[in-house]
């Protein structure tokens, strides 16, 4: 998955027990991690290899939006700033937009391949250009996905890369715990 002018991340998660783990694959080090709680575990903490919440997230299993929360930390991890993702659809299925704090307000979209059990996002901006992509096998028992984050054509820095990662994360979890709901009734 790896391409020039990218950096590619690990993301280690459990279907049943829905923790993240972002890590790079060459120093085999956390750099995030997700943590989700609240009532039927709606609300998700990201935090990164500092130990600094960058973001927090909201999820409802019955609404076809997210709410994120990017916090300030040291000064240049996260450019604080409150979003919302909203699919039109079941959550998990379309491909949630959001004006972005740390790209200037630019309207972002993570489009979405809807391929079954499948999960792979792939992060636009509003002239079309990718700057992430996300890819896992879901409910499977591949508990790896692979964060591509392509570092060519935009400047990425600590605001950008945690904003990615808090969007992405907890889009995954929202679809992770969709999927486990929909199992288990």
């Amino acid at each position: 998955m790896e391409k020039h002018n990218s950096v590619v991340y690990e993301v280690h998660y459990k279907t049943w027990n829905i923790a993240m783990r972002v890590v790079d694959p060459n120093t085999q080090q956390e750099v995030y991690t997700l943590t989700s709680g609240g009532a039927l575990g709606n609300d998700t903490q990201i935090v990164n290899s500092r130990n600094q919440v960058v973001g927090n997230g909201r999820a409802s299993h019955w609404k076809t939006g997210i709410k994120m929360e990017m916090r300030e930390t040291d000064g240049h991890s996260t450019i604080p700033g409150t979003f919302e993702t909203k699919t039109g659809k079941a959550l998990g299925f379309g491909s949630p937009s959001f004006v972005s704090p740390a790209f200037g307000g630019q309207k972002m979209t993570w489009k979405n391949k809807a391929m079954s059990t499948k999960i792979h996002y792939t992060l636009i901006d509003e002239r079309g250009v990718a700057l992430a992509q996300f890819q896992s096998a879901g409910m499977k028992w591949k508990t790896v996905g692979h964060l591509e984050i392509m570092t060519g054509d935009v400047p990425m820095g600590d605001p950008q890369i945690a904003e990615i990662v808090s969007t992405v994360l907890t889009l995954t979890y929202r679809k992770l715990v969709a999927n486990n709901i929909a199992a288990i009734s």
